[in-house]
């Protein structure tokens, strides 16, 4: 009896060994780099979809996140390697269309432009299509007026 017992013991050690080991890192996740990244995505993703103008943005049918690049640099980070847009303004609008038939670029600039007093400068809006696709990237000065872009 004593002998099948410490035969167990031995056998269950590693076994409880690697559940330590590998069960450790997953308790301490909320103290990770990659866990710290992701609280700060969350609260720029809170910030960015409450920010100034999206309320307006809502009335014509947009849930949009109003990303400002200089102060959002996880978000920022998101959509230049996704390759949704260019970092190249310090405002990002992106709209995801709430409706069937999506707005369009002009009339996102349009409605956060006549929402703000006075427009930060330049701004991207992103207008995706319901399956994630861009339906529409153009680039806006602080009147709301469109900046051809050379391709």
């Amino acid at each position: 009896m004593v002998r099948q017992l410490a035969l167990g013991i031995l056998l269950m050690a590693p076994l409880i060994y690697l559940g330590v080991t590998y069960v450790h890192p997953f308790i301490n996740a909320s103290m990770s780099p990659e866990s710290d990244s992701a609280a700060r995505l969350n609260e720029e993703n809170a910030r960015a979809s409450s920010a100034s103008g999206v309320r307006a943005l809502r009335h014509i049918g947009c849930e949009a996140l109003v990303i400002d690049v200089a102060t959002m640099p996880e978000l920022t980070y998101v959509i230049m390697n996704a390759g949704i847009a260019r970092p190249d303004t310090p405002i990002v609008i992106e709209c995801r269309p709430l409706t069937a038939e999506p707005p369009t670029c002009d009339a996102v600039a349009a409605a956060y432009i006549s929402s703000e007093k006075q427009a930060a400068g330049d701004l991207r809006v992103i207008v995706t299509s319901r399956k994630g696709f861009a339906g529409c990237n153009a680039k806006y000065d602080a009147r709301g007026e469109r900046i051809v872009e050379a391709t």
